[in-house]
């Protein structure tokens, strides 16, 4: 075999994944990827958080519109939006489901019942008292519907809550389904990461940064140093730079 052969050969299994290789291995990429990975991304990389926030910018830019058949009840859903900040609260989620996959908004609503019941009924706008939006990472499955015969089957009966909320002390507690809206791109939690696909890029981005910055650092705070032979006549080098 001819050396541009064998060249050729090289460059074909490096790009199709030469099983001698662990490309992950050999250039630092995690093989799977946690939620909380993918949170730390978008808090910490530049390049991961412009991604997100000039989609969800870009989405949200306006409020939508929302048009009743009764003035009222259009006056009423525009003081609920003010009041729970409900556009700023989606589009919240809607960020967070980009970076983890999925995300949730817990309804609070004030029908005198637990989290973990079934939501009730509640007295108009005036009912809903506020709107949060979690990580997937804070909103775990408990429990999905099994029976086949039901309408919601595979879909979650209830979600473990956990973590910080809302600037709050970490509780555990579970939440009933009906007290959730699943926000992600298809309607369930299968839905991909937008930074999944280039997880590998950022962390390829970021350690060319660090490398550069330290590298950078380094340089500027050694002393410099000068190779002189012994018989150069330093006063001539003066003179020269006028010094």
């Amino acid at each position: 075999m001819s050396e541009r052969l064998r060249a050729l050969r090289a460059d074909l299994d490096l790009w199709l994944g030469d099983a001698r290789h662990d490309f992950a291995r050999d250039f630092g990429w995690p093989t799977r990827l946690s939620l909380s990975a993918l949170r730390l991304a978008y808090e910490r990389n530049a390049l991961a958080a412009a991604a997100i926030n000039k989609i969800t910018a870009k989405t949200w830019r306006e409020d939508p519109q929302l048009v009743f058949g009764d003035g009222v009840a259009e006056a009423g859903f525009a003081a609920l939006a003010d009041r729970t900040r409900l556009f700023a609260r989606l589009a919240q989620a809607d960020a967070r489901a980009q970076v983890q996959g999925y995300a949730g908004l817990l309804l609070r609503v004030a029908d005198g019942l637990p989290l973990d019941q079934p939501l009730g009924q509640a007295q108009g706008f005036a009912g809903l008292i506020g709107i949060m939006p979690l990580w997937a990472e804070q909103l775990s499955v408990a429990d999905f519907d099994e029976e086949i015969t039901s309408t919601t089957f595979g879909q979650p009966c209830s979600y473990s809550l956990s973590g910080q909320i809302g600037g709050r002390s970490p509780l555990q507690t579970s939440v009933h389904a009906s007290r959730i809206l699943l926000i992600s791109a298809d309607g369930t939690l299968e839905a991909p990461s937008s930074l999944a696909a280039g997880y590998n890029a950022l962390l390829t981005w970021q350690k060319i940064m660090g490398a550069g910055g330290e590298g950078f650092w380094r340089n500027a705070r050694n002393s410099l140093v000068f190779n002189l032979d012994k018989d150069t006549d330093l006063s001539a080098m003066a003179s020269a730079v006028g010094a």
